[in-house]
């Protein structure tokens, strides 16, 4: 009977312990972008940033996707300049090694 009382308390314990411990709290929220929204096509934004997009900038004028970059909605993954020059070394590194 004793052992009963302690599972069932032991139960008890452990369910508040779950129903609390997965309550929300208010924490931080930014309920307002850190930048704002950019009135105008994806070809200018990146233009705008001048020293961040530079490469992915050459890449575009290269295979001539200014007028899909400017006329439709698309989305893209935009990668600066220094994702861009540690791509191209580990690029370099593993055709040294083939």
């Amino acid at each position: 009977m004793k052992n009963n009382k302690l599972e069932y308390w032991f139960l008890i314990l452990i369910s508040g312990i779950f129903f609390f411990s997965c309550s929300k709290d208010k924490g931080y929220y930014a309920k307002t972008p850190n930048e704002p929204i950019y009135k105008g096509n994806m070809y200018d934004y990146l233009k705008s940033k001048p020293g961040v997009y530079d490469s992915l900038i050459k890449v575009i004028d290269r295979i001539e996707l200014q007028g899909l970059m400017r006329d439709s909605f698309c989305y893209t993954i935009c990668i600066d300049q220094c994702e861009f020059s540690d791509g191209v070394t580990k690029l370099k590194q593993h055709v040294k090694f083939i």
